[in-house]
């Protein structure tokens, strides 16, 4: 069985890393290695469990496992090179192989977990121009009912001009100004008296 050598399992670490830097998830190798140890999180049924558990994780999430099929895909290539390598008496390619595997699997993990901070950033962008529509909607209604409002405060201030100007007026009440008032029945009396008669 060919085993990569050193120099190869390093530059396919690399090519990882960038990728992982492309994907702003960097910070996960450390840890992984850290949580995991340098033989695969637990050896082989560390690694194999680690495999199924983002497998389960992406179809919970409701992508289906072909979100994450290829970096699966290269982790389980990892590992079955690894347990050839453990089983031929090189531990040391064995160990390298099984970190590999780990690392394509905390790539699969970044890839889940970015599947789901899209889907939540589009369903909350969904949700934001439900509520702008909404909002639209409100201020168009409540223009609406200002509108309405006015319209009927002039009619009514119509009405009440209208009625005041046919109203009659009341008895014993002034006349209007300008208005001509009716001579008292005999016409007035001439002044100094009536005239006296010829004797």
């Amino acid at each position: 069985m060919t085993v990569p050598s050193p120099r190869r399992s390093s530059a396919a670490r690399a090519v990882l890393a960038a990728a992982l830097v492309a994907a702003g998830t960097t910070a996960l190798l450390p840890a992984a290695h850290a949580a995991t140890g340098s033989a695969g999180g637990g050896g082989m049924p560390g690694a194999r469990e680690a495999i199924a558990e983002v497998r389960r994780s992406a179809r919970q999430a409701g992508f289906g496992t072909s979100l994450v099929a290829q970096p699966l895909g290269r982790a389980s290539q990892a590992l079955g090179r690894a347990r050839g390598a453990l089983a031929a008496g090189d531990a040391q390619h064995g160990r390298m192989l099984l970190d590999l595997a780990s690392d394509w699997v905390e790539a699969a993990r970044a890839v889940v977990r970015a599947a789901r901070a899209e889907a939540e950033a589009e369903r909350l962008a969904a949700r934001g121009r439900e509520l702008a529509t909404q909002l639209e909607r409100a201020r168009a209604l409540c223009a609406e009912q200002q509108a309405r409002r006015g319209r009927l405060e002039a009619q009514v201030e119509q009405t009440e001009r209208a009625a005041e100007g046919a109203a009659p007026a009341r008895p014993g009440s002034p006349p209007a100004a300008g208005r001509d008032v009716p001579a008292k029945p005999g016409g007035a009396k001439p002044a100094g008296g009536a005239p006296g008669r010829a004797k």
